[in-house]
């Protein structure tokens, strides 16, 4: 049995690993109200103090066992969540019965588009344990201003130094060291800076680094990992006026992903956040803008053992992001009103390559560009005994491709699929709509009932609609399948309800749910034709070559998913 130590001084922190833990830190922290919606919100607080009320789930971490340095994992203590793990550094978080890209997982509030097509970075990958201050996730269904998304959400608050009351820099830091024994794996990290009133600045680091997982029986190959992030925070406040700009870089080594036919060989990524909160004629203002570049190779050679010099694979992908999002809230019928609007702009490109054999390659993913434009209102306020959010958003995507490369050396039947790709159509455009309808309210001075009523909608990723080549990439599945994408693809939507209460008395308490969700063109993988078993077909030819011969395409089909959870 690993044994975990952890020492406290003023403010908590714990470090990521199993094994030995130390923590320590000085700092004069701002305290965060809790807002209204808290009730549909479980927050885990990476440090500080445990908080009993039904508003708030809290996780002790030191009194937790932790294992690996996947910040995803601490979401699966919460009832009705999990993780899908494909890597030490690779976990999707996956709730009530959806996970990928069917959360809404976000970083400060800012979406993240993973850098390759099989999300080996999925969002949490870029926010390290060691630099996370808490994490918020909202049960059962995320509110129509926290951006598109068809089921929960998840917010990973980073640390950082806060403003203080005083005209007086004072100086802030929050470190924190961890080691695990099986498999010599280390982490250290954390932040430092000063603040006052109107000025706060802090540099942030982390570095983690794992061999091979040892058992009493040898060694998991391919189980190694590393990954360094450094950044800076800084903001101004004057007045009723806050600007604040984050800047983070981020480096993942070698790591493994057993699950997938290659693994990590690096990530090299570039985040830029400047946000503006005030106060203009009586509205609360929010303006953000985001940045974001990650450039991302992977290999089935330098981990595992290599195969023969023609069947050796190194992909090099790029994922580009911009977002903007302006919002005002204000008083209106006795509750808040909160408009805004959001537009992000993102690219993907994939090429696989042959390192012996410069003239075979292939763009599995073509330069793909996808734009969304929306809007919402949302309304919170108190009828009686009742407090309701009432929410509304509207989306515009538009989708297009450029023609997809192929080398020299490249053999017939691939490059047959990409003539075919290229002559096709390649540009799309749908509208979603979302609504959210959150209501709760006590019934008994130990007794919260709550209820949700949304529809919801998620448009196709651009595996699901652009993947002309047969290959294993699907956003993070990992199930040993061939996927196709499909052109006539259209967006998931999905009709939920749920409700639950929570009971807490000073001697305990219990928070049980019931949720069902109806989903119409639900996105997964079905036969590629009606002849299975049958090569008669381009694609299947490929495939057979790529190790198995029936491809599934992506297809819409209906979906049910409903259960009960519940903590106590």
């Amino acid at each position: 049995m690993e044994k975990q130590m952890a020492y406290h001084h003023k403010k908590q922190l714990i470090g990521i690993g199993t094994g030995f833990v130390l923590a320590f830190g000085h700092s004069a922290w701002a305290q965060t109200k809790a807002s209204d919606t808290d009730v549909f919100q479980d927050i885990i607080v990476v440090y500080g103090q445990k908080h009993n009320n039904t508003k708030q789930e809290t996780i002790q971490l030191e009194q937790e066992h932790l294992s690996g340095p996947d910040t995803a994992r601490l979401i699966a203590r919460l009832p009705g969540a999990s993780i899908n793990t494909s890597g030490r550094l690779s976990s999707q978080v996956q709730y009530r019965g959806l996970f990928g890209a069917r959360i809404n997982v976000r970083i400060d509030q800012e979406p993240v588009a993973p850098g390759g097509p099989g999300w080996m970075d999925p969002p949490l990958h870029y926010a390290p344990m060691v630099l996370v201050r808490r994490i918020e996730v909202d049960r059962g269904i995320s509110p129509v201003s926290a951006g598109p998304g068809l089921g929960g959400g998840v917010n990973a608050v980073l640390k950082r130094t806060d403003f203080t009351n005083a005209s007086d820099f004072q100086g802030m830091f929050d470190l924190g060291i961890a080691a695990s024994s099986n498999d010599s794996g280390y982490s250290f990290g954390g932040i430092a800076g000063v603040a006052n009133e109107h000025m706060r600045l802090n540099a942030l680091y982390s570095l983690e680094d794992g061999d091979d997982l040892r058992f009493p029986g040898g060694t998991i190959n391919g189980t190694s990992y590393h990954r360094l992030q450094y950044g800076l925070s800084t903001g101004v406040r004057s007045g009723e006026h806050t600007l604040e700009l984050t800047i983070r870089k981020q480096e993942t080594g070698d790591s493994g992903n057993p699950p997938f036919p290659m693994d990590i060989h690096y990530f090299d990524s570039e985040f830029a956040n400047l946000n503006y909160e005030g106060v203009v004629s009586g509205m609360n203002i929010q303006a953000k803008l985001g940045l974001a570049d990650i450039s991302h190779g992977m290999s089935n050679f330098r981990l595992r053992l290599a195969p023969e010099p023609a069947r050796q694979r190194e992909t090099f992908a790029k994922s580009f992001r911009r977002t903007v999002k302006l919002s005002a809230s204000f008083d209106l019928a006795g509750g808040q009103m909160n408009l805004g609007l959001d537009t992000d702009f993102i690219k993907n490109k994939s090429r696989i390559t042959n390192p012996k054999n410069a003239g075979f390659y292939l763009d599995n993913v073509p330069i793909i560009t996808r734009r969304r434009t929306g809007g919402f209102v949302e309304w919170t306020g108190a009828a009686g005994a009742i407090t309701a959010e009432l929410g509304a958003r509207i989306d515009r995507y538009s989708f297009g491709s450029d023609k997809a490369g192929v080398g020299p050396a490249t053999p017939a039947m691939p490059t047959k699929l990409a003539r075919m790709y290229n002559a096709s159509d390649r540009n799309f455009s749908e509208t979603n709509s979302d609504f959210v309808a959150r209501m709760w309210g006590n019934i008994s001075p130990s007794v919260i009932i709550r209820a949700t009523l949304a529809r919801k909608s998620r448009a196709p990723n651009y595996l699901d609609r652009f993947a002309w080549l047969p290959t294993t990439a699907s956003a993070g599945l990992a199930d040993g399948n061939i996927y196709l994408g499909n052109p006539d693809i259209h967006s998931e939507h999905a009709w939920i309800a749920n409700i639950g209460f929570d009971y807490n008395t000073p001697a305990v308490y219990f928070r049980p749910s019931i949720y069902i969700r109806s989903i119409d063109g639900y996105i997964q993988g079905v036969d590629f034709d009606n002849t299975v078993g049958v090569i008669d077909s381009p694609q299947e030819m490929v495939a057979r070559m790529n190790g198995d011969a029936t491809p599934l395409k992506f297809a819409n089909v209906d979906a049910n998913i409903y259960g009960f959870d519940a903590d106590f």
